[in-house]
């Protein structure tokens, strides 16, 4: 049985190996690109070795990004690895091709974009020289273009190659990591921070993992099919601005909430962790019979994405007379599907002007 739409617990978008990668930037842009010696991917000689690591060794930066940032790392084996690992996978096309452009960071960029290689290693280089301490800290807006193309690299790719997570397409991981990335370094955060990413009830899972989720990798309905609105006509029954409809504790700190629909009773799960109300095929053909589902209330279809990773289609309808305590509601999208379990999201309740769980008194408080 289906209980609610979850988060797959690895979609993570940087691990803590690799995360703040972005201070090779500061590294990288700061040497000389015209001037010295190494070889690119194709043998091509375009800079001297000792030079640049002469430069990178004893770059400013280095000090600047130990002291402030609270990151070690070995200075000659991270410089050497830059040079003849990242460099060596260059294509000199590629060089060429971003030689008119003045600004460094851009320069970066580009040559990011185009050699995925040079990624992949520039990334490797970091995991392997580069340690975070507990003061690690990234400040709101500190991080720059070039930091956000390497980590929604790193991003896609922890997506992407996961087997538990196949079921996305390269599109969506991109997607999802821009969301995240960019709601993560617009706030700044600490590594204490990071190691809460998976971690249900922290802040940056319910402000930053979650939206961005929600809004990309959870299957969404088609543009045909549309969502439940607040509209008060649609509200009949007792003359008041708000009952209480009480609820029915279960296992795990979970509620049903009693709905009747065409006279009948049914317990529904309410679950505020899924979008819509969600009903199986038996009750679907309990209410044709009672009339209140038939053809013409059809509306579309549309996809979930399940606890269990398994994606199956709904059918939705626009239905009349759903009861929730002393309340009639009318117009209520409904959505479909095999072995389903009778769930009440919060689809149902923006149906209402406002809504309120008393978990202590187990109540649901709904305004009209």
């Amino acid at each position: 049985m289906y209980y609610t739409l979850l988060l797959p617990r690895k979609i993570v978008f940087m691990r803590s190996k690799n995360q703040n990668i972005w201070l090779i930037l500061l590294l990288f842009v700061s040497t000389s690109m015209s001037a010295q010696m190494v070889f690119t991917k194709d043998s091509v000689p375009i800079m001297e070795i000792s030079d640049l690591m002469q430069e990178c060794v004893g770059n400013e930066d280095i000090l600047d990004l130990q002291q402030r940032l609270g990151i070690t790392f070995d200075v000659d084996s991270f410089c050497y690895c830059v040079i003849t690992s990242m460099f060596s996978n260059v294509h000199s096309s590629v060089f060429e091709s971003v030689t008119h452009l003045q600004d460094k960071e851009e320069m970066v960029l580009e040559i990011l974009i185009q050699q995925p290689d040079a990624m992949k290693s520039l990334i490797a280089c970091v995991e392997t020289n580069v340690a975070y301490s507990e003061e690690f800290e990234i400040q709101p807006g500190e991080s720059s273009s070039v930091t956000m193309a390497i980590a929604k690299y790193a991003c896609v790719e922890e997506i992407i190659g996961d087997d538990d997570l196949s079921q996305f397409t390269r599109e969506e991981a991109e997607n999802y990591c821009e969301c995240a990335l960019t709601k993560l370094m617009d706030r700044g955060y600490k590594l204490s921070e990071i190691e809460t990413l998976t971690e249900e009830d922290s802040e940056l899972f319910v402000e930053i993992v979650m939206p961005c989720v929600m809004t990309h990798l959870i299957g969404e309905v088609d543009e045909s099919v549309s969502s439940n609105v607040y509209d008060p006509l649609d509200i009949q029954g007792e003359e008041v601005d708000f009952i209480e409809v009480p609820l029915k504790e279960e296992l795990n700190n979970t509620y049903k909430v009693k709905v009747r629909i065409a006279d009948n009773a049914h317990y529904f799960l309410f679950d505020t962790g899924a979008s819509d109300m969600i009903i199986h095929r038996e009750l679907e053909a309990r209410l044709r019979k009672a009339g209140i589902i038939n053809d013409s209330l059809f509306i579309g279809t549309c996809t979930y994405t399940l606890a269990n990773n398994e994606t199956v289609e709904a059918d939705t309808y626009l239905i009349d007379g759903i009861e929730v305590g002393g309340y009639t509601i009318n117009n209520v999208y409904i959505d479909v599907f095999d072995n389903a379990t009778l769930i009440m999201g919060l689809g149902f309740l923006e149906k209402f002007s406002d809504w309120q769980l008393k978990q202590k008194d187990m109540v649901l408080m709904l305004w009209r």
